[in-house]
């Protein structure tokens, strides 16, 4: 609670110490813990909700709990729900699981890298016409969906979107073009009969 106001803080960095502290007390007593995390105290969609949201969620993650709830879309100790949030958060899921996956440092990749490197040398050609670099490039690296990796000259010319802005544009598109698999008959039977039983 922020004692100013009178308020609970879900964006405070206490929360990502006490899941840090919760997820050690379970792992010492051999329990499942789960928790609630991606809260954020901000009313829009702006860099508090951010940057709360990123650490609070990836403290939790990297803590090691069996189970992540996620505030997804979720703004103001989640009394408001936004669609470009969503995204976003999506986004901050993507890195954050990029990260729990690590980095495999074995005796292969190690082998091909100091070849490659060999091969390139400190002159002359570079990585990206490499093999090896297409080969783990899409498995290794983390491709965004609304996050921009383009220098300024390319960014300006393609309308100087922001986070958000590019959020509110997915968000659009996902809501217009989105078409979910309907589910199985036999799942839907399923479900009947649990939803229909006395």
């Amino acid at each position: 609670m922020d004692m100013r106001v009178a308020e609970v803080s879900e964006g405070a960095p206490e929360r990502g110490l006490f899941h840090a502290i919760t997820a050690q007390i379970a792992r010492y007593y051999g329990i499942p813990a789960c928790c609630v995390a991606g809260l954020t105290d901000s009313k829009t969609v702006d860099v508090q909700a951010g940057y709360e949201k990123a650490f609070q969620f990836a403290i939790a993650v990297l803590c090691g709990y069996n189970l992540v709830y996620s505030a997804t879309g979720m703004l103001e100790s989640c009394l408001t729900a936004s669609y470009e949030q969503s995204v976003i958060d999506d986004e901050i899921y993507g890195m954050t699981f990029r990260m729990m996956r690590g980095a495999e440092i074995s005796d292969r990749t190690l082998t091909e890298a100091v070849e490659v490197i060999r091969r390139v040398g400190p002159l002359g050609s570079h990585y990206l016409a490499q093999e090896h670099t297409r080969k783990n490039l899409l498995s290794e690296h983390w491709i965004p969906k609304i996050s921009n990796r383009q220098r300024w000259e390319v960014w300006t010319r393609g309308g100087s979107k922001g986070a958000r802005e590019a959020a509110q544009e997915r968000a659009k598109k996902i809501l217009a073009e989105h078409r979910p698999t309907p589910l199985q008959d036999d799942v839907l039977k399923t479900i009947q009969r649990i939803a229909t039983k006395p």
